[in-house]
């Protein structure tokens, strides 16, 4: 089996546009960009950063606007890719890629909460 990873991100039609309405935010679609990693070992920390690097630009491919003007878009967009990365990186399931997610992001590791 080849490991893959699908990144999905909810677009909002109109979400990202000043001019959204209200009737438009009700429908949707899901966009996707499968991530392949079968060529990495996430025992290694090149393979963890190759891999989080992949996940970055998927997100990056997914989370887009037509409109990047505006404040509140620039705020949709940071949230929208800190999803994909984060559900993604929660996804493969890797303790290496999940420790190098918080360092990146500058997040505490759960285990000091202890």
């Amino acid at each position: 089996m080849r490991p893959t990873l699908a990144i999905p991100a909810l677009v909002l039609a109109g979400l990202l546009s000043p001019f959204a309405s209200a009737a438009a935010a009700s429908s949707y679609e899901v966009a996707t960009r499968i991530v392949h990693f079968s060529d990495l070992n996430l025992n290694h920390r090149e393979d963890v950063a190759t891999l989080y690097s992949r996940i970055k630009s998927a997100a990056n491919e997914v989370c887009v606007s037509t409109d990047s003007r505006s404040v509140d878009t620039a705020v949709r967009l940071h949230r929208c890719k800190e999803r994909a990365i984060g559900q993604a990186v929660a996804d493969v399931k890797s303790s290496q890629l999940l420790t190098f997610h918080m360092a990146t992001t500058n997040q505490i590791d759960p285990a000091f909460n202890r």
